[in-house]
C-alpha cells in the first residue's frame, strides 16, 4: 500500500524535505513511527508531460538520508535549476534485498522564484 503526497520546490533552490512514516499500532491504537534504518530507498522523478526521468534520488547517492524514523529527500540547487517544467511526478520505493515496494507517489510543483529562474 502506498500514500500520495505533493511536494513544492522553487527552481534554483536547495531544498531538504523531511518525512516521517507512521503505522497504526494494533496494541495501543496509536500511530507509531516506522524505524527506517537499514533499508534502502529510491525516488524517481519524471516530467509530468513527457514522462522523461529528470532526477533520481537514493540512499546510495546520499540524496535520501535516513536518521531513525526520519527520511529526508534532498534537492540541491544544481538539480532544481535545471527543472524546466512546472510539474513533475515521483515515486518513492523502499528496497529490502530483492523486494522493492512503492511507499509514496505524488506530484512536485516547481515554481519560479521571485529573482531566479
Amino acid at each position: 500500500m502506498y500514500a500520495t503526497y505533493r511536494l513544492e520546490l522553487i527552481r534554483g533552490e536547495d531544498r531538504s524535505i523531511p518525512m516521517r512514516f507512521l503505522y497504526r499500532n494494533p496494541e495501543t491504537g496509536r500511530n507509531d513511527p516506522i524505524d527506517l534504518e537499514g533499508r534502502d530507498f529510491l525516488m524517481a522523478v519524471r516530467d509530468w508531460e513527457t514522462d522523461e526521468e529528470i532526477d533520481r534520488l537514493s540512499t546510495h547517492n546520499k540524496r535520501i538520508a535516513l536518521e531513525g524514523t526520519w527520511l529526508t529527500v534532498n534537492f540541491p540547487h544544481a538539480v532544481t535549476e535545471d527543472f524546466t517544467s512546472e510539474r513533475a511526478k515521483f515515486d518513492l520505493f523502499v528496497i529490502s534485498g530483492e523486494i522493492r515496494q512503492c511507499l509514496l507517489i505524488g506530484e512536485i510543483r516547481i515554481r519560479r522564484g521571485c529573482s531566479y529562474g
